[in-house]
């Protein structure tokens, strides 16, 4: 029971980083400057953008951390991330751009070019990681 609750934590935390990333990343993208390679972009026009990354930081945070309650939640984070990224790499189609500041549009760029399999890694890695119990010391005879 317990694996079944992990793997639906980590189905809502995977979700909740991906469409955060992608409509963090969509806004990114939507407001960078398009001119010159010297120009920067207004910090004020950026606030939304770093908002929506700060909550996807969030997920992946927790993500992590989920890994004490069970190894289940990194597991079915990374494996849906890395499935979500080879689709996207096999079929662009599949997560077009849609609008230009939407989720969908950080999507696509997420997945185009293979950032998801960053952060799939990652993910897969936190998984594999023993849990690290300590043993009771034994006592010295003496």
């Amino acid at each position: 029971m317990r694996n079944l609750v992990a793997g639906a934590v980590g189905l809502l935390l995977t979700a909740a980083f991906a469409i955060s990333a992608g409509r963090g990343v969509g806004l990114s993208f939507r407001l960078a400057p398009a001119s010159t390679l010297g120009d920067t972009p207004d910090p004020a026009g950026q606030g939304p953008a770093l908002l929506w990354l700060l909550a996807a930081g969030v997920f992946l945070g927790l993500l992590v951390l989920a890994r004490r309650m069970s190894a289940v939640v990194p597991l079915v984070a990374g494996a849906t991330l890395l499935v979500a990224t080879l689709t996207g790499l096999a079929l662009p189609e599949a997560f077009g751009p849609g609008t230009p500041g939407g989720a969908r549009f950080g999507m696509y760029v997420l997945n185009g070019y293979g950032l998801g399999v960053l952060f799939a890694t990652l993910l897969l890695m936190v998984a594999a990681v023993p849990t690290g119990r300590r043993r009771t010391p034994t006592p010295t005879p003496g």
